[in-house]
């Protein structure tokens, strides 16, 4: 058995081989679809940023036709990138928490994908380590160039050592940045073009091994630990979701847990309807705006919440309606 064979196997048994999150385009808790808009840095599907360098673009959550062998082992989902207004530098990347956690090593990135590919062009694939809040200046790395998509799914694999962190300084938050750039002359200009991408893994050693395919649950808590969103609770009918000691005429505080510990404190907002009832449900007031007051190891937050109105020094309930939620963002 080869030496890259035998790393890999020790991987996988010390726990999950791929180092991708979502590798397999299932999780959407953001939504299907972003755009079509210039926005860089933005998410679409969970943990996959899209750079935009100028380009009018749409990132979208795509599923298979069942039953298809274009692609091995039946995966369900992919992701498409469809350009109108090109430019160059446009493609998806992740951020794999921890610089120290394959500096030095040497790992392979493995993913199918297809595409249009007018009048030549190719995608890159660029590596950046980022030292976090404190840390060094950034480092980036092509890793490989020349990555020509056409009409048929096709495995592609890169094998690349990543540079070592010595002399560097961490700070707070780093990452490695593993990202597929489309790249001249072909989306300069109005080009537009269309990549999709499944089944993307990330792992140690020589070898793309077989897509490591986790359940829907596992692979949703990974994706929890850096974005959750409390998904409407309470539905339509205004059942209560969380109860509010109300402290003033238009502030309480309420206590919310997460299903996993996220990566860090998080950023909270939230969309929609929320609303503050009496205990015989009529609506009193309505929620417009929460922030973090207090954090407990990353799995209770303390929100202090405003409303519109309430009376003071009494509990009350909080409803979230069909199109309200809590988001907490702890992304890298």
């Amino acid at each position: 058995m080869s030496k890259a064979r035998q790393l890999a196997q020790k991987t996988n048994q010390a726990g999950r081989k791929n180092l991708i999150i979502n590798g397999a385009m299932n999780v959407a808790q953001r939504g299907t679809s972003e755009g079509p808009s210039s926005l860089s840095e933005v998410l679409a599907l969970d943990r996959w940023y899209v750079n935009a360098s100028g380009a009018t673009k749409t990132i979208s959550q795509q599923t298979f036709t069942v039953g298809q062998t274009d692609v091995p082992d039946f995966p369900k989902n992919y992701v498409r990138l469809e350009v109108t207004t090109g430019d160059n530098n446009i493609g998806i990347h992740q951020r794999v928490e921890d610089v120290t956690s394959i500096a030095g090593k040497t790992v392979t990135l493995s993913f199918w994908a297809k595409g249009t590919n007018p009048t030549g062009g190719s995608f890159v694939s660029s590596w950046i380590q980022n030292f976090g809040s404190g840390g060094s200046s950034s480092v980036e790395t092509e890793a490989k160039s020349g990555i020509v998509l056409t009409s048929s799914w096709q495995k592609f694999t890169i094998t690349f050592t990543v540079p070592s962190v010595a002399g560097k300084t961490i700070g707070a938050g780093s990452y490695t940045w593993v990202e597929l750039l489309r790249q001249p002359p072909a989306d300069t200009g109005t080009g537009a073009w269309t990549a999709d991408i499944a089944l993307v893994q990330l792992e140690v050693g020589t070898v793309a091994t077989e897509f490591e395919h986790r359940s829907y649950g596992e692979e949703l808590a990974l994706c929890q630990r850096y974005y959750h969103t409390t998904d409407h609770l309470g539905g339509s009918t205004g059942h209560a979701a969380h109860i509010l000691g109300v402290f003033t005429t238009t502030r309480g505080f309420f206590a919310l847990d997460v299903p996993v510990a996220m990566r860090a404190t998080p950023s909270i907002s939230m969309v929609g309807s929320i609303v503050l009832r009496t205990p015989s449900l009529t609506v009193e007031g309505t929620l417009s705006s929460a922030s973090y007051y207090a954090n407990l190891n990353n799995t209770r937050f303390v929100l202090d919440t405003a409303f519109s109105t309430s009376t003071a020094n009494t509990f009350r309930e909080i409803s979230i309606g069909t199109n309200g939620a809590f988001l907490f963002d702890a992304e890298l």
